[in-house]
């Protein structure tokens, strides 16, 4: 079976197991890719732990910024809520501005259970998308539930469909509530994402 046959049986299977379990799939077309065919169009998937807030700096209608409940109760993990949210991109540079959404985890799994309420802040990034191809809304995470480091980053589909290189890269962090931008020196990132940022 060749590699193609591969992930378009995985796509079927992910499909059925997605109805099985009464997913929801967010589908929506940006405006810049509204009178373009599929073949001319990319995708953008947003992982489920992302609070996706704009695209190019419009949110997007049809995609929620957060998926499940929401709020203190959104889960952290596709197994836990493997709802999607996809927008039809035209080809072309594009800028996304996402966070970390806010969780509860009983621990029912590990017998800990753990609380955080969202990042005070969002993070905008750039990334080249090229027609045909799929792309991910994806974050670095690190640290703990009382310091939560993470990084925002745009990975391109690799083998198995899933994501693999970051090809985004981060033009500033803003405050959540203001909007405004937080200095470097302040943001609530991982070292090793400062750098790559910042270099």
């Amino acid at each position: 079976m060749s590699s193609r046959s591969a992930l378009a049986v995985a796509g079927v299977f992910a499909a059925i197991i997605s109805l099985l379990a009464g997913c929801k799939t967010y589908e929506a077309t940006d405006p810049g890719a509204a009178n373009l065919a599929d073949a001319e169009t990319a995708w953008l998937e947003i992982e489920p732990n992302v609070r996706f807030i704009s695209l190019d700096d419009h949110p997007v209608p049809g995609i929620p910024e957060v998926e499940g409940p929401g709020g203190s109760h959104a889960p952290r993990s596709a197994r836990s809520n493997p709802d999607k949210r996809i927008v039809r991109i035209a080809p072309g540079t594009h800028r996304v501005v996402a966070g970390y959404t806010a969780y509860s985890d009983s621990g029912q799994a590990s017998g800990v259970s753990s609380q955080y309420g969202g990042s005070s802040e969002d993070e905008e990034v750039e990334f080249p998308a090229l027609a045909g191809k799929r792309y991910f809304v994806h974050l670095d995470v690190s640290g703990d539930t009382h310091n939560v480091l993470w990084n925002a980053t745009i990975c391109a589909q690799g083998p198995l469909g899933l994501p693999t290189k970051i090809i985004s890269h981060s033009l500033r962090r803003i405050d959540h509530q203001t909007g405004a931008p937080v200095p470097p020196e302040q943001q609530m990132r991982p070292k090793r994402a400062y750098k790559q940022a910042y270099q």
